[in-house]
């Protein structure tokens, strides 16, 4: 599942041309949920308001997305997929 969030953050990594744990750290986030979110075989999860507030003022995404983000991973788990 990728959400579009997903491939927000996917992009601006690209774009920052910068380490996931640097890029972490732009974020001011800790590197291994940093990590744990781009990796292929860890599930996505819910972003918590704490965390919505950094990646807004440091990234610019919009509250909107990460809700939408967060909906639709609940409603993944949900299903049990």
């Amino acid at each position: 599942m990728e959400t579009e969030f997903h491939k927000i953050m996917k992009e601006k990594l690209r774009e920052s041309e910068l380490s996931i744990t640097k890029f972490a750290e732009k974020c001011e986030m800790c590197k291994a949920t940093m990590i744990d979110f781009f990796s292929d075989s860890i599930p996505l999860r819910p972003i918590r308001n704490s965390t919505m507030g950094r990646l807004h003022k440091n990234l610019g995404i919009d509250y909107e997305v990460m809700e939408e983000h967060n909906k639709m991973v609940k409603e993944y788990r949900k299903r049990g997929e």
